[in-house]
């Protein structure tokens, strides 16, 4: 029997491994906070934690996303399902996937510090991605809290928007802080929390008004230089065709300047009046009115053009 000859691998037929991060990676890994701190657990330390927190077995807990104000169904929709809290068991759960991910994440940090590594860089990306999903699932699970909190508080001069904003806040910062091996639940902490936030949120207000009691007001702050371009505008024009109906003055008849003056404002008041209150004037009906008031327009148009020819005629070098 021949035997097959050997497959010699060179050194260059091997994978190239790979040694740039791509870029999510280096957006996760320039995103780190320095330094990174976590709540310790006893399990922290057993080499079967990250199998029992990440691995095939570990549970999929689901968090719905959390709609403040939803939609109004229409009538043939179906009902929404109610939202179903978290279990101490998956809260509980999901409170060590967290502190878990920030606690190798620590770890790597320092290991980090004193020599770089471009394999160990990627491992940091993947915790801190790991740690902002189970954040993200903690929080949607108890932003519930805060309107809830904010509707019973009976805070004056404050906004319930503002209180809002301000729980959700206070929602992130307990998340980063409650320690679950304590045997409470998470409302519990992040409620007693969000009513100091709220009463240090009304203190707060309660001496910005006493330095500045005037609100702003928008109406107040708009300028008027508009109203003033726009005013200066009607203004030149209403002197511009003063001018046209002195130099015409002899076309017009008395009836027609008076229709001209009032109906466009052009006395000293700048007041235009309608139709009606000039007939009244000059004892006319409104359909008079109209008819004087095209009449005399023609005779204005009229008599500008013939002036313009002539002084475009007058000009030197016009025949």
């Amino acid at each position: 029997m021949i035997a097959a000859p050997l497959e010699i691998r060179h050194q260059s037929d091997r994978p190239p491994t790979v040694t740039v991060l791509t870029d999510g990676e280096q957006r996760l890994c320039d995103s780190i906070p320095s330094p990174i701190d976590c709540v310790q657990h006893p399990s922290f330390t057993s080499p079967l934690t990250e199998e029992q927190l990440f691995g095939p077995a570990a549970p999929d807990i689901h968090v719905p996303p959390y709609v403040l104000l939803p939609e109004v169904p229409d009538d043939s929709a179906p009902s929404r399902p109610a939202r179903v809290p978290l279990t101490v068991e998956q809260e509980r759960t999901l409170f060590l996937q967290y502190n878990y991910c920030r606690h190798r994440l620590a770890r790597l940090q320092a290991l980090q510090g004193r020599s770089f590594s471009t394999r160990r860089s990627r491992e940091m990306a993947m915790w801190y991605g790991r740690a902002l999903d189970v954040r993200a699932k903690l929080a949607r699970a108890n932003l519930a809290l805060v309107p809830a909190m904010a509707k019973r508080m009976n805070v004056p001069r404050v906004e319930l928007g503002g209180l809002i904003s301000e729980g959700y806040m206070v929602i992130l910062r307990c998340v980063d802080h409650f320690d679950a091996s304590r045997g409470f639940r998470f409302s519990t902490y992040a409620c007693r929390s969000l009513l100091r936030a709220f009463g240090r949120l009304a203190r707060k207000i309660s001496r910005y008004n006493q330095f500045f009691w005037v609100r702003f007001d928008p109406s107040v702050d708009r300028g008027d230089l508009d109203d003033w371009r726009d005013e200066k505008h009607r203004l030149d024009n209403a002197d511009a065709v003063r001018t046209v109906l002195q130099a015409v003055e002899e076309d017009l008849s008395t009836v027609e300047r008076m229709v001209i003056m009032e109906r466009f404002g052009l006395r000293s008041s700048g007041k235009c009046r309608t139709v009606a209150q000039v007939g009244a004037m000059v004892g006319l009906k409104a359909d008079a009115v109209r008819r004087v008031q095209v009449r005399a327009i023609a005779k204005i148009r009229s008599a500008v053009a013939e002036q313009r020819d002539i002084a475009y005629q007058g000009q030197p070098g016009q025949g």
